[in-house]
């Protein structure tokens, strides 16, 4: 079953409008909703949609009512993550050890092993750090939803979707996190 494992890895219901019938049959099973178009004018595609899909449109809007969506990311601080993993893996100490003071080219393996511990320990600490986001975020929210990194000092970023009226409490457990 294509269609569970392609929503929950993108993390969002997917739509895909093409006006060729044998991409349409070809994508109806792995996407959530595909539908076949054979216009390019945008008020046909949108009347074409919008009574194909009214019911879903509305509740969906419906559920959204009195919710916002927030994006909530940290990043690292290159240097004290840096020094962190350095501290905390002693190949990567000895590493810096055999590098220091010596040229580029004499060192190229020993550097090319350290960013490779380094980029290990960055990912592991970003897989812990975006669980300890979601943990105090889990109950302010009605859904939480882990991004992909979009760069490389991200510490994590997590949609939520919160009541409006639960503001407050979004922002104080990010400034708990920001604290950290």
């Amino acid at each position: 079953d294509h269609k569970g494992s392609v929503n929950k890895f993108i993390g969002h219901e997917v739509m895909a409008i093409d006006g060729h019938p044998k991409l349409v049959t070809h994508w109806s099973d792995t996407l959530t909703h595909v539908v076949e178009a054979g216009s390019t004018d945008e008020e046909a595609v949108e009347k074409e949609l919008h009574e194909a899909h009214a019911e879903e449109f509305a509740a969906a809007l419906k559920e959204l009512e009195g919710r916002a969506q927030y994006v909530v990311k940290g990043r690292y601080v290159e240097e004290a993550i840096l020094r962190e993993i350095i501290e905390e893996n002693q190949q990567a100490g000895e590493l810096v050890g055999a590098i220091r003071d010596q040229p580029e080219e004499t060192t190229r393996d020993a550097r090319m092993a350290l960013g490779e511990i380094v980029s290990n320990g960055i990912e592991a600490k970003r897989d812990e750090d975006t669980r300890t986001v979601v943990e105090a975020l889990q109950s302010l929210s009605d859904s939480v939803n882990v991004r992909e990194p979009t760069h490389e000092e991200e510490a994590a970023q997590v949609a939520v979707l919160v009541e409006v009226a639960r503001q407050e409490g979004l922002e104080k457990a990010g400034g708990e996190l920001a604290e950290r």
